[in-house]
């Protein structure tokens, strides 16, 4: 599941321009996957928090 921060974000079109390049339209699984992540409660909540540095 860590991987969707960063791919399931991509295939969503949230993320760089790689979604075309990395042809993820044609991967009808992936798309199914990454909406059912990005749904978690707990994965809105992560989205949704403001991230601050590190002191």
């Amino acid at each position: 599941m860590i991987i969707w921060a960063w791919y399931g974000q991509l295939v969503l079109g949230k993320l760089y321009d790689a979604a075309e390049f990395l042809q993820v339209q044609d991967y009808k699984h992936i798309q199914r996957w990454a909406k059912k992540i990005a749904e978690r409660p707990a994965v809105k909540r992560a989205i949704d928090l403001e991230l601050k540095p590190i002191d």
